[in-house]
């Protein structure tokens, strides 16, 4: 859609095959969704003759005008990295009630003769409880909350934060290894995803606000420091400790417990 000099007239040829060159336009003005492209009537099925022609042609776009699959990737990605995004760029997310339609699968025959297909409807166990919890759903898609509610890139650099934090109180680097599932989860993202729909950063929604709990972490007294030993030969006491009183070691033997002294031995002199 930016560099329409990138296609040669084969490459046309080929996209008029699947759809006519006016919907491939019309859903490359939307970074953000591939939806308004793939959803167009008979698209699939048409594309899915073409997929290894379709796919030579991509590549070849990756050669032609990386700078474009790359800035297409970004916009579509940035559910993974974008906490507050542009109102074109809003989170999807789902309704509350069940449409007659099914999204689409009503008429399906794998679901319209399925022995299960009543059960496919929201059965609430009490109205006014679902009433609230509706409300409160409701309530919940307001733009100015969905940085917070629904973006998981929020609770992606929330938990980074508190992860490198924890490691650096407890100077441990293989602590950051927390942080291993956020950045899986943001770099497969990153690489593929058709929508900015909620689900695609689920996990970070997840386990962002336990990592929060790191924030408050106190810092793990060492093993020596626990029990009250003294350090190996050449090395400092921990910081904050006292060292051995004096007369707690005398020449010629150690100090029982209890006070007794060690047995004299030949050519000492008894303690008096």
């Amino acid at each position: 859609h930016d560099s329409p000099a990138s296609f040669s007239k084969a490459d046309l040829a080929l996209m008029k095959r699947v759809v006519p060159l006016s919907d491939w336009k019309f859903g490359g003005s939307d970074c953000y969704s591939s939806n308004t492209t793939t959803f167009f009537k008979g698209f699939d099925a048409r594309a899915s003759k073409l997929d290894h022609p379709l796919f030579r042609l991509w590549l070849q776009l990756v050669k032609r005008v990386p700078q474009d699959i790359i800035s297409a990737r970004l916009c579509r990605g940035a559910l993974a990295w974008q906490p507050q995004p542009p109102a074109q760029g809003r989170t999807w997310d789902y309704d509350s009630y069940t449409p007659a339609n099914l999204w689409g699968w009503a008429h399906v025959s794998a679901v319209k003769h399925n022995p299960y297909r009543a059960d496919f409807a929201t059965r609430p166990l009490t109205k006014a409880g679902n009433d609230v919890a509706r409300w409160l759903r409701d309530a919940s898609k307001i733009q100015q909350l969905d940085w917070l509610l629904w973006r998981g890139a929020t609770w992606t650099w929330i938990g980074y934060i508190a992860v490198a934090a924890f490691a650096l109180r407890r100077r441990d680097k293989t602590m950051l290894a927390l942080a291993a599932i956020l950045a899986g989860q943001q770099l497969m993202v990153l690489a593929d995803n058709p929508v900015p729909a909620f689900r695609y950063m689920m996990t970070p929604m997840l386990i962002g606000p336990l990592l929060v709990a790191l924030f408050f972490a106190r810092r793990r007294r060492a093993p020596l420091e626990q029990a009250g030993a003294r350090p190996p030969a050449g090395t400092q006491p921990p910081a904050g400790t006292q060292p051995p009183a004096a007369g707690a070691q005398r020449a010629g033997g150690t100090q029982r417990p209890g006070g007794t002294q060690p047995a004299a031995g030949p050519g000492t002199t008894p303690a008096s």
